[in-house]
């Protein structure tokens, strides 16, 4: 799944109804700009990287994800799931 949020966007657990998984590969496909943040269960992550990849097992985590910046910049997550 891909989930794109555009400029004023802002989400609390943005992945809540994703099932349960021994495996998930949560991507952040964009790059960091000024107004984008991206909090994981409480823990904000500061400027990241392009291809930056988070892994979990069991629960998807909580994302909030807020796009206060530019609006030629979008913040792109990908999330896998395997069975």
């Amino acid at each position: 799944m891909i989930v794109v949020y555009k400029c004023g966007d802002v989400v609390q657990n943005a992945f809540g109804g994703v099932k349960p998984s021994s495996s998930i590969t949560m991507k952040i496909e964009s790059q960091w700009y000024w107004g984008h943040c991206i909090i994981i269960d409480k823990v904000p992550i500061e400027k990241w990287e392009q291809g930056q990849e988070f892994k979990f097992s069991g629960t998807p985590p909580n994302v909030d994800v807020a796009n206060l910046g530019d609006i030629k910049h979008h913040i792109c997550i990908s999330l896998q799931r395997e069975n």
